[in-house]
Order: C-alpha cells, then sequence, then structure tokens
C-alpha cells in the first residue's frame, strides 16, 4: 500500500508542470495525507464524535498524555504514602483518611445527610467537597458544617470540553487522582452515602488489595453486572475483549463507584488510576456515541451505561484479574459501615447536619 501511494505521489507531482511552488505545495499535501493515514492507522489519532451535534473530530493519543501530565498536582499535605513499599499504622492512616466527595445544587440536600452521618460516626475525620455547581448560599452553608475542612471549586476550564458535561462523570476520576495525591488516603463518597459507623473495618485489606478497597456489587453475569452496563465501544477503547470478559464474569467483581476507599500505592497507580484518569480525558472512552445513563429512561439505539463505573471496571478485570475473587473481599465490611441511598427524598435516616461556626 505505500509502495503505491508513493508511485501515485510521485505521478502526481510530475503532472504538477515545473513550477516549483506548486511542486512544493503538492508535495506537502500528498505527504501530510500518507502521514495522516500512517497516524489513523497506527491508532495515534482516533476519530471522535460529539454524541449531541454528531460532528466528528480528531483527538490524538499524544493528545490526551498531555493533558495527563498537565495536570495539577497539589503539594501533599503530608508525606507521600506508597503501600508498595512501607505500610503505615492503622492509626497513622485513619487520621490521615479524608472523606471526599463532589455536589452540585440538585444533589445538596443529599449532601448534607452524608456529612451528618460523618459527624455522628467519625467526628474527628475531615471532609473535603468539591463545587460542581452550588449557590453562594449553599457554598457558605457547606463552609460552616463541622467535619469540612475545605470547599474547592473545581475548575472544568483546565480539562477538555467533554469534562464541563457533569452527566458523563468524567470529573470524578480527575478528582480522584487530585484528592489522592495530596492527602495519600481518602474515602471517596457520593451525596447519597449515609455512613452506619467508623470505616476503621475496612483498613484491614488495605495491603492485600493494594490500597484499593472497593464496594463489589456482584460477581454473577445478572442485569447489574459491568458487562450488561456498559457500552461496547468502551471495552474497545481499553482494549479488552468483550466475549472473553464475559467468559470470565463469575472471576471479574462489578463494583460500585459511588463508595471507593483509596490509599496510594505506586501498583494502583499505574494499574489504575493513570489509565482510569485517561479514559476521563477521552470523550470517546468515558460517554461512547450512543451511551445512556442507565437510572433514565431507555432511548432506543442507545445503550446503558456507567461511566466512571464502567471504565473502573473494564480496568479491573484488565489490570487487576485475579486480585479479588468471590468471598475475599470487603463487601461485608462496606455493608457494616455505609449504605447507599439513591433517593432524593429519603431524609429520615439520620439526625440534621450541625454547625460549627
Amino acid at each position: 500500500m505505500i509502495a503505491g501511494g508513493t508511485r501515485l505521489a510521485v505521478q502526481l507531482l510530475r503532472r504538477a508542470g515545473r513550477n516549483r511552488t506548486v511542486h512544493g505545495a503538492f508535495f506537502l499535501i500528498v505527504l501530510g495525507g500518507f502521514l495522516f493515514a500512517f497516524l489513523q492507522q497506527d491508532g495515534i489519532i482516533h476519530y471522535l464524535m460529539s454524541p449531541k451535534s454528531g460532528r466528528v473530530y480528531r483527538q490524538s493519543t499524544e493528545a490526551v498524555w498531555n493533558v495527563m501530565k498537565s495536570l495539577p498536582r497539589p503539594k501533599p499535605v503530608y508525606p507521600l504514602i506508597d503501600l508498595d513499599f512501607y505500610m503505615p499504622s492503622q492509626k497513622m492512616l485513619f487520621n490521615r483518611t479524608r472523606i471526599v466527595t463532589a455536589v452540585s445544587s440538585n444533589h445538596y440536600p443529599e449532601m448534607k445527610k452524608m456529612v451528618a452521618t460523618v459527624q455522628m460516626h467519625m467526628p474527628s475525620t475531615k471532609i473535603v467537597v468539591y463545587n460542581l455547581g452550588l449557590t453562594k448560599t449553599e457554598l457558605h452553608t457547606i463552609s460552616r458544617m463541622c467535619n469540612v475542612e475545605e470547599v474547592r471549586f473545581f475548575n472544568f476550564a483546565q480539562y477538555p470540553r467533554h469534562v464541563r458535561n457533569k452527566l458523563n462523570y468524567a470529573w470524578k476520576p480527575l478528582i480522584i487522582r487530585e484528592a489522592l495525591y495530596e492527602f495519600g488516603a481518602i474515602f471517596w463518597a457520593d451525596s447519597s452515602i449515609r455512613f452506619k459507623k467508623s470505616i476503621l473495618p475496612l483498613y484491614r485489606y488495605l495491603k492485600d488489595f493494594h490500597g484499593f478497597v472497593p464496594m463489589v456489587l456482584t460477581y454473577e453475569p445478572n442485569r447489574f453486572s459491568n458487562y450488561n452496563k456498559t457500552h461496547p465501544d468502551m471495552y474497545r477503547y481499553l482494549g479488552v475483549d468483550l466475549d472473553n470478559e464475559y467468559k470470565n464474569l463469575r472471576s471479574t467483581p462489578t463494583v460500585q463507584a459511588s463508595r471507593i476507599f483509596f490509599v496510594n500505592s505506586s501498583y494502583i497507580t499505574e494499574k489504575l488510576i493513570q489509565p482510569w484518569v485517561a479514559c476521563a480525558l477521552a470523550l470517546d472512552c468515558i460517554a461512547p456515541k450512543g451511551s445512556q445513563n442507565p437510572h433514565r429512561r431507555p432511548v432506543a439505539g442507545f445503550h446503558e451505561h456507567r461511566y466512571d463505573q464502567s471504565a473502573l471496571g473494564i480496568l479491573i478485570y484488565k489490570n487487576l484479574r485475579g486480585l479479588f475473587k468471590k468471598g475475599n473481599g470487603a463487601q461485608k465490611a462496606y455493608i457494616s459501615v455505609s449504605a447507599f441511598r439513591n433517593n432524593n427524598r429519603y431524609f429520615g435516616d439520620v439526625q440534621n447536619v450541625t454547625f460549627c461556626d
């Protein structure tokens, strides 16, 4: 194909005549075309399509990694932790752990109840709240809540444009990466999470799982599995064969992205955090064309998709296969320390939030 293309280029240049300017223009056009074809074939350039407009545009893998390199690296509050080299005491880790969440106005009532359960069961644990779109009144109220250490503005402008669409959840891996680097130990909690007691029972799993302790929903190939709630194009983007994963479903956990415990380790950073963030930065990975939130009314031609949770599940299968097995996970511990409430009207389970002016 390359040889045939070279002959065609020579013929075009000959037909261009003796004018050197024309020769040069044709040469650049033809050379650029062949370079583009080569890069596309090699996977360096990808075609993407906007789900809203249908407009086709290009994005390079190199561009995604360049964005990753430029991501903010906040100064760590404490010396860096790496569980692959050193296991700190449980007391030290617990004192360093932050509850990290992100909220916009539509989830503000839920979030207050989540904070109230932290106040009730972990009165000394600090909470970091990322602002995804709150009113001034809500921001002021949150800043007065006991346990809330800081309310941070999430700067959507420093990321690719698709991250601004909060419904594709590309922002979540980015926030988790930033907070994990800064604090070394974080428990991610969606607004819908309610703590029933301290998260201390989860710490015993940190060493075995390299600092990544997820809540496993199922190992069964049922309608809740990652296999059935993920757009096939995400599998293709991440280089995972869909049929092979189906054969290994009983050894592949479907995890819940609404509550995850992380302590920094080189292994998890390389195998999970970095590729998860890279997926979040690429629209065709985090939100393939035709993907739809499974909690919304089905639309013909669209595939149910869990965005950040789907990517997390695929990466566990691809890079952490065998680490989690039925019976060896932290499901019972998770159920004992926390609960998931996905109904905005469910506010009767806990006391009101307290304030520390």
